[in-house]
């Protein structure tokens, strides 16, 4: 027996053995290479970007599992915005069970992140498994190597080590257990698989907004790649509507409608409102931040732990668009409408994931790479497509031997980039340090830093950053307000002032504005102005929670 023909039917062997442990022998080997690459992640703290308002600051609040129904009747942001766009009650009801059970212990949180993404791993597993046998081709391997692409791919360090990058990797394995729902009840008629399908799907829609794309998958699914139904004839071809008229509209149709009534119910009309508004700048931005995007995913060499438009480079997503153009042209036939089926995948999901902004406002979008964890699925069905080659294609040993090592090399590639990037998000200094030198137009950096500052009691640190931060960004969020917390502490009481004026002057909404400059008038002993300011603030929200937005009271009322 040559060499090559002894490596494989020793790979055989081993593979063999392996599924001796039943079906879930893939989720094993995910488990071990995510808890050996993320494990040092386990005792890492809070980065303070989001988890400190949504976590931290709630955790008394999170501890307290009686208070289980409030994520369903406010919207994600409700401890620190007073403007709603996105409902996720099912992330922070995660959070609730973290808090409860690991009694607020940082682990308990990171450790969920890690078995989401292990679940998700092996959900693209079965998703590009189902992928490779509808181009007529058998075998675990090229699945397996697939999904390990997607368990240890660099861009995803922010969805797995950074706590709320939880949205992306509950909605991933939401958005696939419903999609496979759907491939097997279409294969099967399974009632159960049907019920599966339609129940992740509702959940996925209080997971994160994008989930609305899943009946379109399905829709295009079984228009492009459709599984012929057991009560057809092997001679029958199905029309178009035929296929369109076995899918579950009436299922969705409900769904969708409950969702959205929910989201009124809770968001009012002005966070439906708002959400369209910023989908109505997205044909302006799209372009730009898509290719960006691909880029990463495609060839994750230009990775930030925050990306602005301008720090990030387009060169490499034009180069990954090339590479997937000449990829399509190998395909025929079934493999081309998988194939093109996964590109469909990575558009939508990733479309719906941009942050829509005004298209002067781009640079302070914030291109988190958490938002490719989804859309990345759809690109390893691609590649693994690609790569597996045609049905009815056979290779030499040689060849094979090549492949496998190529595929090994590139894991191990993916796998040492990923965990070179982890330390950076080892604490809130590091992380914001990181940031900053990473993307130095990004605004965001200094404002975290010095949070982290201020709360330190660090507070000449918190000013330096601050002032930098002034001189590249001087409209940025939060900068004068947290200019205006340092000036209280140092209890240079006009200086203070004169900062949060200037905040609410540029940013009305900022209801943590009002409450500072309260508090610094009760400092300052001013009882009336602290009296002004309470009710100015309490104004805000009540205008906020009618749709309405009057900062200074000139339609709510007169001052107490």
């Amino acid at each position: 027996m040559k060499g090559g023909e002894r490596f494989f039917s020793l790979v055989r062997i081993g593979f063999s053995g392996l599924t001796r442990l039943g079906r879930g022998w893939p989720f094993f080997l995910f488990a071990v290479a995510v808890l050996l690459l993320y494990g040092p992640t386990l005792t890492y703290p809070f980065v303070w970007l989001d988890d400190y308002v949504l976590i931290q600051q709630r955790m008394e609040e999170l501890r307290d599992f009686r208070n289980w129904f409030r994520p369903f009747t406010e919207h994600y942001f409700r401890p620190s915005s007073i403007i709603g766009l996105y409902y996720r009650p099912l992330v922070t009801l995660s959070y609730m069970a973290d808090a409860w059970i690991g009694e607020g212990r940082i682990g308990c949180f990171r450790f969920t992140n890690l078995m989401l993404h292990i679940l998700a791993s092996w959900g693209v597993f079965l998703l590009v498994r189902e992928g490779i046998e509808r181009c007529g081709r058998k075998g675990v391997f090229p699945g397996l190597m697939g999904a390990f692409v997607f368990a240890v791919h660099p861009v995803h360090v922010m969805a797995v080590a950074w706590v709320p990058g939880r949205n992306d990797l509950l909605l991933a394995v939401l958005a696939l257990a419903s999609f496979l729902g759907f491939l097997w009840h279409e294969r099967t008629k399974n009632a159960g698989a049907m019920g599966l399908h339609l129940v992740a799907l509702f959940f996925a829609l209080l997971t994160k907004e994008a989930a609305v794309v899943i009946p379109v998958l399905c829709a295009l699914w079984a228009l492009g790649v459709s599984y012929k139904p057991p009560d057809f004839e092997t001679t029958t071809r199905l029309s178009v509507a035929d296929r369109l008229g076995r899918l579950p509209w009436a299922g969705w149709g409900g769904i969708l409608l409950l969702w959205i009534l929910l989201r009124l119910t809770v968001l009012g009309v002005l966070g439906v409102r708002g959400f369209s508004d910023s989908l109505g700048h997205a044909f302006a931005v799209i372009p730009g931040l898509f290719v960006r995007y691909y880029g990463k995913a495609v060839i994750p060499t230009d990775l930030r732990l925050i990306p602005t438009f301008s720090d990030s480079s387009p060169f490499w997503g034009v180069v990954s668009v090339f590479l997937t153009f000449l990829a399509i042209l190998r395909f025929g036939g079934r493999e081309f409408r998988i194939a093109l089926f996964g590109l469909g995948w990575l558009a939508l999901w990733l479309i719906l994931s941009l942050p829509f902004g005004n298209p002067g406002e781009r640079e302070e979008l914030g291109l988190l790479e958490h938002r490719l964890y989804v859309p990345l699925a759809g690109l390893v069905l691609f590649g693994t497509v690609a790569l597996t080659g045609r049905s009815g294609e056979t290779h030499t040993v040689s060849f094979r031997l090549l492949k496998g090592g190529a595929v090994g090399f590139f894991l191990l590639a993916l796998g040492f980039r990923t965990w070179k990037r982890l330390p950076d998000l080892n604490g809130p200094e590091i992380f914001w340090r990181a940031v900053e030198r990473e993307s130095p137009r990004c605004g965001m950096a200094g404002i975290g830093l010095s949070e982290f500052y201020l709360q330190s009691g660090r507070l000449e640190e918190a000013l330096d950053v601050l002032e930098r931060t002034r001189t590249h960004h001087p409209r940025q969020e939060n900068l004068h307000l947290n200019l205006g917390r340092y000036y209280r502490a140092r209890r240079q009481y006009p200086e203070a002032e004169r900062m949060l004026q200037r905040e609410i002057a540029l940013h009305p909404y900022s209801l943590r504005a009002y409450v500072n400059l309260a508090a610094l008038y009760r400092e300052w002993d001013r009882p009336e102005d602290a009296r002004l300011w309470e009710w100015r603030g309490d104004q805000v929200l009540r205008a906020m929670e009618r749709q309405t937005f009057d900062p200074f009271g000139t339609k709510q009322g007169t001052p107490p």
